[in-house]
């Protein structure tokens, strides 16, 4: 393939987003714990159970004071937290 038509694919593939930026309508994928409501307004999820997960990463590091000593803590602890499944593929990520 030749630059220009390499050129043309690439900005066909990005427009589309582009487009819906420029209008005020890009919606992105929200981490765990945020949720879109009926009027595309961001808040925290209603789920206790992830509302419960998030409060016990930040519990220890209000004590730690660091992302890397919360990690090894929450390892350590052998806890697993809510992951957002892709709608798209069905995976986990």
């Amino acid at each position: 393939m030749s630059e220009a038509e390499l050129h043309l694919i690439r900005s066909r593939l990005t427009a589309g987003p582009k487009h819906k930026a420029a209008r005020g309508e890009p919606r992105q994928g929200l981490p765990v714990g945020l949720d879109y409501d009926e009027d595309d307004k961001v808040h925290i999820t209603a789920d206790e159970a992830v509302r419960e997960a998030i409060a016990t990463v930040f519990r220890p590091f209000d004590e730690l004071g660091s992302a890397r000593q919360t990690l090894i803590s929450l390892r350590e602890d052998h806890l697993k937290l809510p992951r957002r499944r892709n709608i798209e593929t069905g995976h986990m990520g």
